[in-house]
């Protein structure tokens, strides 16, 4: 199983925010939620957001960024509280990790 690895830049509220982005079974995901295992060094995606499916533009290097949102996400959404219609994988289903290193993306 092929899984890489890109950051996105997210409107959230009137900010735009960095989020950690996979490309899981050929579609695009954010990854709002990180559950980290220090004893097994391992970091697991415990909240993913589909984005292929929303308006989005790739972004040429040097951005820090590799893809870009255009329109806002709500909080909620990222935030765990609600779907409001978009495509979420969670938990148990997300059968993959990847070695721990300290995650800015996680939304309260």
């Amino acid at each position: 199983m092929k899984i890489k690895q890109f950051k996105v830049a997210v409107i959230v509220g009137n900010i735009v925010q960095t989020i950690d982005g996979l490309e899981y079974e050929e579609k695009l995901w954010l990854v709002s939620q990180w559950a980290d295992n220090l004893q097994e060094k391992i970091s697991r995606p415990m909240r993913m957001i589909r984005f292929d499916l929303l308006e989005f533009s790739s972004i040429q290097h040097p951005n820090p960024h590799h893809f870009a949102l255009t329109r806002p996400i709500p909080i909620g959404v990222l935030q765990g509280k609600s779907n409001e219609g978009h495509e979420i994988l969670e938990g148990n289903n997300i059968p993959f990790g990847f070695p721990f290193s300290p995650h800015g993306t996680v939304f309260h």
